[in-house]
C-alpha cells in the first residue's frame, strides 16, 4: 500500500517535531492573561488591607485634632502626677466630654472604672474605658492594668 522509505519518516519525523516544538515553544512562552484564584484572592486582601489602613489613618487624624482642640490652650498636654495611672495615657486617653480622668474634675466615668478594677472586673473596666474614650484594646487594657498597679 504506502510504501514509506526510511529518508521519508526521519523527514517527516523531523518536521512533525519541529511543528510540535514551536507550538510548545509559543504557548509556555505567552504571558498568562487570566489571573488564578489565589492571586485574585492576595489582591482583594491587599485591596481591603490598604483601604482598612486609610480609613484608621484618616480616624486617627480626627481623633487628635478632637484632642488637640479639647485640650486647654496654656498648654499643649496634660500634666500628671507620677503616681497618677492615668500620667502614660496622654491626650489618647482623654475622656470625650474633654476632661482627663483623675484630674481635679474628674468625671464620673472614671470612677466607675476605677470602682470596677478595685473590685477585679478588669474585663468590665476595661470594656468601660473603650466604650467611653473609643480607643482600641490593647491601650484600654494598658490603661486599666496601670490603674490596677500592675501596668
Amino acid at each position: 500500500m504506502f510504501e514509506v522509505s526510511i529518508a521519508e519518516a526521519i523527514i517527516f519525523l523531523t518536521v512533525f517535531g519541529i511543528i510540535v516544538g514551536v507550538l510548545w515553544a509559543i504557548f509556555v512562552s505567552r504571558p498568562k492573561t487570566a489571573v488564578s484564584e489565589e492571586e485574585q484572592y492576595i489582591q482583594r486582601l491587599n485591596s481591603q488591607w490598604a483601604q482598612q489602613r486609610h480609613e484608621e489613618t484618616q480616624r486617627a487624624e480626627r481623633i487628635r485634632r478632637e484632642t488637640e482642640q479639647r485640650l486647654p490652650a496654656n498648654r499643649s498636654t496634660p500634666v500628671a502626677s507620677v503616681n497618677d495611672p492615668t500620667a502614660a495615657a496622654g491626650p489618647s486617653m482623654m475622656h470625650p466630654s474633654g476632661t482627663m480622668p483623675g484630674g481635679a474634675d474628674a468625671n464620673p466615668e472614671y470612677h466607675a472604672v476605677l470602682a470596677l478594677v478595685q473590685q477585679g472586673r478588669i474585663v468590665e473596666a476595661v470594656k468601660k474605658v473603650r466604650q467611653d474614650t473609643g480607643i482600641g484594646l490593647v491601650d484600654a487594657k494598658k490603661f486599666v492594668d496601670q490603674m490596677s498597679g500592675r501596668g
